[in-house]
This record gives C-alpha cells, structure tokens and sequence, in this order.
C-alpha cells in the first residue's frame, strides 16, 4: 500500500503544438510588406481586419459596407478605410 502512494499519478496526455504555426493570411500579407509598413498596417485596425479576411470577396464586402456605414454618419465614402472606426460606440 506505502509503493501505491508513492507512485506518481500517469500524467495527462497534453495536446502536441506544432513547432512553427501555419501563418494566417494577416501573416502572409505582412511578410511581403517593407517594415514601415508593416507597422502602419499593424496600427491600423481596419486595415488590420481587412488583411485577416481569407477571401477577395470577403475583403471586398467588408470595405463596401465601410463605405456605406462613412455614408450614413455622414463621411466621404473615399475615406472610409482611413477613418478610426475602432472610436465609434453604439
């Protein structure tokens, strides 16, 4: 009974992490991007979110409803992927 409580409990099978991660498509713009623009984009959340999108069509849709959305609050709608929507509250 002593050799069972000093025993170690099995460990727990604990998921495997790939050593290099499959890169994102955020990822995948921003390496063929100089620094200095990497770092513009990175401090851009709209541009930031764009770049995440997988597909054309969805980065595309996205930017027609900025356009809209700068229209309806009164914004230029040529302006709508430089404005700071990450300020507007509901």
């Amino acid at each position: 009974m002593d050799d069972e409580l000093a025993r170690p409990a099995p460990a727990s099978a604990a998921p495997s992490i790939p050593a290099s991660p499959v890169p994102d498509a955020a990822s995948l713009l921003l390496d063929g991007l100089a620094a200095s623009e990497q770092g513009s984009l990175l401090g851009d959340p709209t541009h930031a979110y764009l770049a995440s999108l997988t597909s054309e069509r969805s980065r595309q849709t996205a930017r027609e409803r900025l356009r809209a959305a700068a229209r309806v609050i009164g914004l230029d709608p040529a302006e709508a992927l430089a404005f700071p929507w990450q300020g507007v509250s509901a």
